[in-house]
């Protein structure tokens, strides 16, 4: 298991969304970047991966728009490999996710979402950690979250239930500062 599970590390980082799903667009976010441990071998992984899009209207309509938040707490394992200055972590989380949506007040409302179910999520990911020093640490992680949407669509004035991946591929780059 972890050699050190008491060190923690908090910085920030930057990601780039690519959902699989046509009518989600990619996104650009900063988010905080925790860091726990630094062993080796088999350990517990934890995910936290908020993710936004804006979501288009499910018809061939170009009308409005919609933004929708995925919001998933996940837990599984991870694996790590390396050496004291440069690790390799690949990971398998699940979980839950509270999944909400913005709707927009412009353009045309045929086929537009007006509300998501929340959904099990789940995602697999590789994580490189490059310590730059003794406090700093840099980290590059590549992951596909993969979720299920089930969406409450307005059709010809009429609510129907749709169901449309949620799947997207998150690349993201951060550093970190050991507090202890």
């Amino acid at each position: 298991l972890q050699d050190n599970p008491g060190l923690l590390a908090l910085g920030a980082s930057v990601g780039w969304s690519a959902p699989r799903s046509a009518g989600l667009e990619d996104r650009v976010a900063f988010g905080p970047l925790i860091k726990i441990g630094s062993g080796r071998g088999l350990g517990v992984a934890v995910g936290l991966g908020w993710i936004q899009a804006k979501l288009q209207s499910l018809t061939e309509h170009q009308g409005a728009m919609t933004r929708v938040q995925i919001k998933p707490i996940m837990l599984g394992a991870g694996y790590t490999i390396g050496s004291d200055r440069t690790s390799l972590s690949a990971s398998l989380v699940g979980g839950y996710a509270w999944n909400s949506l913005t709707v927009t007040g412009v353009g045309d409302a045929d086929g537009l979402p007006v509300e998501v179910e929340n959904s099990l999520v789940w995602r697999p990911s590789v994580s490189l950690w490059h310590n730059v020093s003794r406090r700093t640490a840099l980290n590059f992680s590549v992951g596909h979250l993969m979720t299920r949407l089930r969406l409450t669509v307005l059709e010809d004035g009429h609510l129907a239930k749709r169901s449309t991946r949620g799947d997207t591929t998150v690349v993201s780059a951060g550093m970190v500062y050991r507090l202890f």
